[in-house]
Parts: C-alpha cells; structure tokens; sequence
C-alpha cells in the first residue's frame, strides 16, 4: 500500500459534541493525500461511536486506556505511515486549504516544520470577537530562533499546536512529547526543536479554535496551577540544553556579560536569569541555584568580582522574593474565569440584540436611500420655484409701483378726511350727503333707540342670510355673551398684535363673521396672518381664500422684519391682487360668500368687484391708526352715491363697546359707547378701548 504524504493526527477525549465537525474537515481537504490517525484515549461518551459511523479508507482508529494527551498524541505519531504529521484537535475546524498551503509553505521557505494563524469560534461555531483567555495566543508574526526562546522563557507559548505540520523523523529524533507534561508538552517539544531548526509561522488563518466554556480547554485558565508547575520544571530542565550561541542571541539584553565563558560564568547567568523571572516558583529556581553555587568559594569568588553579587545581594534577594504571589494568582484567575464565562453568556445576549440593532440599522439605511432621492426631487423643485420668484420678483416690482401711485392718491384723501371725521359724531358720519349716508345715519340713531332700522324692516334679507346687522349690534345681551366668548379666544391667539385690529375692532370683526356665518371667506390684505387667525375662529369651517402681494415683500424681508407671523394651514395664500385673482374658479356658492378688506385700496371698486363676482357680504376695517384709509368708503359713496344706493342694502359700522376719548392729530373723538360692564375676562378688551376703529358691514342686494 503507498504510504500518504500526510498523516493527521487526532487524539479524542470526549469530543463527541463537535467531533464529527472535525473529521469532515479533514477529509474535505483539496490535498487528499492523506491519512486521518485517530486514537480515542478512553472517552466515555460517543466519540468512539461518531469515529465509526465514517466509511473512509482514510481513517485510521486506535482506542487506549485514558493515560492523557501527550500519550494519545505519541501513539498517533508512531502509528502514522506519512512523512508529515499535521496535529489536530477534536473539538477546532480545518480550513479546506489547510495542508495544500501548509505544504506549500514548507517548500518555498526549506523548513521541516509549518505553523499558522487562526480564528476563534464558539461552542456554536460563531466568530468570538469579544476578548477571551486565548486573545493574545497564536496569531504572533514569523521571528528568528532566539526570538523565539526568548518569548518563550519569558511570556510562554503562542504557537497554535493544532496548527502544527512537522516532519514525522523530526518529532521522533526529539524523543516525542513528554508524557508527565499535562499542559505544556508542546512547549517542551518547541525548546527541543529550536536547538536545531526555525519553526516558521504561515500568517494565515488555516484553523478555526474553538473556546470552549466551563473549562473545555486544556489551555484553560483553571489549569493554570498546573501549568506554572509544569513550566518550572521546563524552563530549569530546558536551558541548560540550549546551544552556548542561541542562549547568548536570545538572552542578549538581559545577560549581565554576554561574552562569558565556562561552565561556572553560564550557570551563574542561567541563574540570574531565572531570578528575574515573571513566575515567583522560577524565580525559586534561580534563588536555590545560587545559594547552591555560591557555597563553593570559587564560585562565590567569580561571582563578586566578575558579577559584583555576593552573600549579601543572594540574602535581599531571597528577601525580596514572593514565594506564594504565584498560588494566589493562580487563584485569583480561576475566579476571573468564572466571571468571564457569566460575561460570557450576558455578551450572548448583547450580541443577540446588537443583531437586532443591525437589522434596524440596515432598514434605516434603506429609508435614508430613499430620503436621498427624495430630497433630489426636492431640490429639483427648489430649482423650479426659484424661477418663479424670480418672475414673482419682477411683478412685485409693478405692484411696488402701483403702491407708489396708490400712496400719492391717499395722501389727496388724507385731507379730505380730516373733514369727514371732524364731522363725526358717537363715530359716525352724521353730515347732510347723498341718501345712502342718511339712511346709515338713520340705522345708527335706530341702534341707540333700540328699534329696528327702517331699511330692515323694508327689505326682505332671503332665508339662507341671518338677521341684519342692525339686530346683530343693538342686541346688547347677545353682543356682550358673545364678547365674553371672544375674550376666551383672544387668550389662544399665535401673538400679542400691537398694529392693526385690536380690541374692540377685532371683536366687530369676528362678531360679523360669526353672524354671517360663510361657506368661503376672501381675505384681501393678510400682513402678518392676524385677521386669518380671527376668521378661522369665527368661521371654523369656512373655505378661506387670503390674497396679499405683500407676500412678495415677505420673502425679500423675512420673519424677522416683520415679527411673528401666523400662515394657516386652512387657507389658500396668493401673491395676486383680489381683482386679478380668478375667483369664479375658486368657490362654488360665492352668494354664501364674505369678502373681508384690509388692503387700504379703493372701496368703490372693491364693491363693484364684489356685485360682479356675486359676493354679497362685504366688510372693511378703516382703522384710525391709519386715518387716510377711514374716509375712503364716505368719500366714494358721496362721489357716486345714486350708484351705491342701487346696490347696497344695508351698511352697518360697528359701534364702540365702551366710552372713547382720544385724538388723532388735531381731530377730537369722544363718544360714549354701549357701556358694557368691564368684567376681569374684558379688562384687556377695555384697556385698547382708544383703538376703537370703523369696522363696517356691507350687504349688496342679491342680484336678480
């Protein structure tokens, strides 16, 4: 029978949880010329029975008494037919390519030896990525031979066994592992080897090993009072045995002269190496070859002159030493281990949810994907609109113009109403003009008598209307219920509004809207979105349609020019002038519409734009704060007073709540007012009494 190229060697010792993982590994080897040497050295569970459920030609089974790794390892080895032996464990995972590579290596360096990297799994077989024992171990770069003694003497092993693939007469010529070494028969091995040969390490990960918990490795920290005792003996039997120029390389910064000579001058550096050794029990070692050596006076001479260490210095060593430092750590990790397997199970439970936090993560990435693409179209209609501000720009520009023109024409009014209110009387135009103002003259003085106005009870209002505006406002228990009502409302509003409608104005202007109660409102002049607040209240169904070209002025300025704002969500905002805006388009049953003017602009035409489109309610805020906008609708209707007669039917303003003395300019306004009671829920309402404006109701006939 040919012989194989390579022989794997398994020794098992109640595996049989991953045992048939290892062997699969092995025979899926790409270098199939192999064999697999298996010796069960006396399992009591069903390993032997796993080994034998595998039909291959290729496994070689041989089962012992339980005399413990060393000796299984041993009997494999001499049992073995092929040049190489590639150690294994029963509990790791081959890398498929493992012997292929391995071999490879050994020809491109001419060595007789092969180590490589690995990966750390879990019982389970996941990646261990958390810190473990084995963390530091294995996985070191290639370093010469005295690199390796020395890190071996002073830090241990760290090269992988099971990774290991040596010539077979190369472990026989070293006389096999040492069969009283329970943790470090493989370091023993390594010192013998490395008298001779270069042990190189392949950097790749050829072998998964695996940790296991509850002390399931040999290497594991409860054997560790084993092992100090097992390196004690090692290093005190294994240094003497290096070559004089290995032991001179190795040692080279640590030796006290490294050009020593004799027998006496090496055994001295031997001991003082010892001495200074990491683990308390070698350190014992060096102190008792000393006190040994040193009770030869020759030896003690060459000692002071050549090492200047005499009695004195051996006493404070010995002294110094801490002969049970070792136990009590050996101790101390045992207690680690154990908390380091209770981590264990609490980081499965981390790792458990960090999955979960991955898989959130990866969703999450996903919508940012689709974000992304959004904001690109967003953007894209950024690009869009920025064109249309700027045609938005050149029409502000014309409308600024207008308003320029507008303004010249407001300052001839201002004249002329200066007269108009230095007439006025309770804040009402009471001089001789056309009929239309006499008859709102006449509703006034009915108002104060509490009766009916004449042109009321004259002119039926249809069913889908409410009542006139003359029974709204002289209804003084009604008017001062709802202006309670008002009160409470004014406590929510978005800001405290220091211009234009306030107090008693706001009140006439929400008390109308409330009466009139409109399908859709037309807001022309928004501002800062006030008068938009008070209308949704009054009218919390409505349709509202607000139209300022101010909002151009607002995009160039900001909010902070102007103050707080307030933009309903409700309404429907245009930059477009009321006349200019298609309004038949917007709503539907524009007879149950209400057109709310605060634009300071022409009432006239606001009216007749109003009969056009069918809108038959109408109200104007003249405000005294801005006097030349309060004559405006007097001055037009005694211009063409025949043609406001024909289409008004009723024109009501709003009349104070409580008695008013102020002055604007030299004009004098006192009048007494309703004299409501000032309640503590009205006080706010009482103390802006002085901006008392001219809010007025129009109602146009209803068109046949």
């Amino acid at each position: 029978m040919t012989r194989p190229l390579v022989s794997v060697t398994l020794p098992v010792f109640n595996n049989e949880r991953h045992l048939a993982c290892a062997i699969q590994s092995v025979l899926d080897q790409t270098m199939n010329d192999l064999e697999l040497v298996i010796v069960d050295d006396g399992s009591s569970d069903r390993s032997a029975e796993i080994v034998r459920r595998f039909d291959d030609r290729r496994i070689v089974f041989h089962q012992q008494e339980n005399q413990g790794g060393a000796a299984a390892t041993n009997r494999a080895v001499e049992a073995a037919s092929g040049r190489w032996i590639a150690h294994f464990a029963g509990d790791d995972v081959c890398h498929p390519r493992r012997l292929e590579r391995q071999l490879q290596h050994i020809e491109e360096t001419g060595r007789r030896a092969s180590f490589t990297w690995v990966n750390f799994i879990d019982d389970e077989g996941a990646p261990v990525t958390s810190r473990h024992f084995a963390s530091g171990w294995f996985n070191h770069p290639q370093r010469s031979r005295a690199e390796m003694v020395h890190w071996f003497f002073r830090r241990g092993n760290y090269l992988c066994t099971p990774s290991a693939l040596i010539e077979r007469g190369l472990l026989l010529d070293s006389g096999l592992y040492c069969l009283t070494d329970a943790q470090v028969p493989d370091l023993r091995m390594w010192f013998a080897l490395l008298r001779t040969e270069e042990l190189p390490v392949l950097e790749e990960r050829l072998l998964d090993y695996r940790i296991r918990m509850a002390e399931g490795n040999v290497s594991g920290p409860a054997n560790a009072r084993r092992a100090y005792l097992e390196l004690t003996e090692l290093y005190r039997e294994q240094l003497p045995l290096l070559p004089d120029d290995l032991f001179r390389e190795a040692f080279a910064e640590e030796l006290r002269h490294r050009g020593f000579s004799g027998d006496t001058e090496r055994r001295l550096e031997e001991a003082f190496l010892f001495a200074s050794h990491p683990i308390s029990s070698v350190r014992l070692v060096g102190i008792a070859a000393l006190h040994t050596m040193l009770r030869d006076p020759a030896t003690l001479a060459v000692a002071e002159t050549r090492y200047r260490f005499g009695l004195r210095n051996l006493h404070n060593l010995a002294n110094g030493m801490e002969l049970f430092a070792a136990t009590e750590l050996v101790t101390y990790r045992a207690r680690m281990q154990e908390a380091y397997e209770n981590f264990q199970r609490e980081h499965h439970k981390v790792e458990e949810f960090a999955r979960g936090v991955l898989a959130a993560r990866d969703r999450a990435t996903e919508e940012y994907a689709k974000l992304d693409a959004y904001t690109r179209r967003v953007l894209a209609e950024k690009d869009r609109v920025s064109e249309e501000y700027r045609k938005l720009d050149a029409y502000t520009r014309r409308v600024l113009a207008e308003k320029d023109r507008v303004s010249e024409e407001y300052r001839k009014l201002d004249a002329y109403t200066r007269e108009v209110l230095a007439e006025k009387q309770r804040n009402l135009v009471t001089h001789e003009g056309p009929a239309l103002e006499r008859a709102s003259a006449r509703t006034w003085r009915f108002w104060k008598r509490g009766e009916k106005s004449p042109r009321s009870e004259k002119r039926s209002v249809p069913a889908m209307h409410v009542k006139t505006a003359a029974e709204w406002v002289h209804n003084r228990d009604a008017l001062l219920q709802e202006l309670r009502r008002f009160a409470l409302t004014m406590r929510t509003r978005p800001f405290d509004n220091e211009q234009g409608l306030r107090g008693v104005s706001a009140f006439a202007l929400y008390w109308f809207v409330r009466r009139v109660a409109p399908r859709v409102v037309f807001e022309v002049g928004v501002w800062r979105g006030f008068s938009t607040w008070l209308i949704e209240q009054a009218a919390p169904s409505a349709e509202i349609h607000s139209f300022d070209p101010l909002f151009l002025l607002e995009g160039l300025l900001r909010n902070d020019a102007l103050g707080e704002v307030y933009r309903s969500p409700r309404a429907r905002y245009s930059y477009q002038d009321f006349s200019c805006a298609p309004i038949g388009a917007l709503a539907a049953g524009r007879s149950e519409a209400l057109a709310f003017f605060d634009d300071h602009q022409n009432k006239l035409p606001r009216l007749r734009q109003c009969r056009e489109l069918g809108i038959r309610h109408v109200i104007f805020d003249d405000n005294l704060a801005a006097p030349y906008t309060h004559r405006t609708l007097e001055h037009e209707r005694a211009a063409d007073a025949s043609e406001l007669d024909r289409e008004i039917e009723l024109y009501e303003t709003f009349p104070a709540l409580w008695p008013v003395d102020f002055r604007v300019g030299d004009l004098h306004v006192k009048e007494e007012g309703m004299n409501f009671p000032v309640e503590p829920e009205l006080q706010e309402l009482y103390e802006e009494r002085q901006w008392h404006s001219y809010v007025t109701y129009v109602r146009l006939r209803e068109r046949s």
